[in-house]
């Protein structure tokens, strides 16, 4: 508001859980204001929006002269699995926030459709972006529970926000549930090992199993140039007994180094098949490269 003439504004809200200064005066410098939150009326899971209205003291039927809008988002903890049964009305939205913590393992948010047309439900990341893997599902009644899991590997720490939609032209009863998983994964180190942790005060039972799902590595095969080596990737793993795995995958670029070890301009591609049929067993010096 800097630059303006002199002026008094009354300051109003529209919501009993944000407090505000009764006004300011503008004298042709920058003005802040401060506003508070009462904790105590905030204390439930949801949404709260509430605006502060700037209005001119001479004249407050003139209009807003500015707001400030503010919004506070209560999650739920998720400490327990989320349960709810509501009714929304015909193209109604409701949102729902679930804190899913650092080491949380994963996230399941389900939703039925207990009478109407059906339901629609969407998954949004702390981000606000729409969720990188399935993020929406729909329901209709007789229906199992319509979900949509976010894996622990994909998860992210933070609020996501569960929003259900009733379809137009009819409103829908329905219920949510959503949880974490009981076990998560709270580290993992080497050996390899892995540290869980049960979320819960029973006892679980659970069942471990790991796989190896990448590798990369770099061999070294006479030529009748200084250095010649090979990089690849390996996409999927198998038992094998050549020097390199077996392997669908076919990323695999060999590139010619000079004797200061710099790559040269030329680069090219090689697949499995051709390495595979001349294994190493020995020494990768020994052998030549068949491509």
């Amino acid at each position: 508001m800097g630059g303006q003439a002199a002026a008094r504004l009354t300051l109003t809200s529209d919501a009993d859980w944000l407090h505000t200064p009764g006004g300011i005066t503008l004298s042709g410098e920058p003005e802040s204001v401060t506003v508070t939150y009462d904790a105590s009326k905030l204390a439930a899971p949801g949404l709260y929006v509430g605006t502060v209205w700037a209005r001119a003291a001479s004249d407050t039927l003139a209009g807003a002269v500015f707001r400030l809008t503010n919004t506070i988002v209560v999650p739920y903890r998720l400490r327990h699995p989320f349960h709810a049964q509501q009714t929304l009305a015909a193209g109604a939205v409701r949102r729902y926030f679930f804190a899913v913590p650092d080491v949380a393992g994963g996230l399941r948010v389900a939703v039925t459709a207990a009478a109407g047309r059906g339901a629609l439900l969407y998954l949004f990341e702390p981000s606000g972006h729409p969720y990188r893997g399935s993020n929406s599902v729909e329901t209709v009644p007789g229906d199992t529970a319509t979900g949509i899991t976010v894996p622990g590997e994909d998860v992210l720490p933070g609020v996501y926000e569960a929003d259900v939609v009733a379809p137009p032209g009819e409103g829908v009863s329905y219920t949510l549930d959503a949880a974490l998983p009981a076990v998560a994964v709270r580290a993992v180190g080497s050996g390899p090992s892995a540290v869980l942790e049960n979320r819960t005060p029973d006892t679980c039972v659970v069942r471990v199993h790991g796989q190896l799902i990448g590798a990369t590595g770099t061999v070294h095969f006479y030529a009748p140039i200084p250095i010649f080596a090979v990089g690849c990737t390996v996409g999927r793993v198998r038992n094998h007994s050549s020097a390199f795995p077996a392997a669908r995958s076919k990323n695999c670029k060999y590139a010619i180094l000079n004797r200061n070890g710099i790559r040269s301009a030329s680069e090219a591609s090689i697949s499995f098949r051709e390495i595979n049929q001349n294994p190493i067993n020995q020494d990768p010096l020994d052998k030549p490269l068949l491509a």
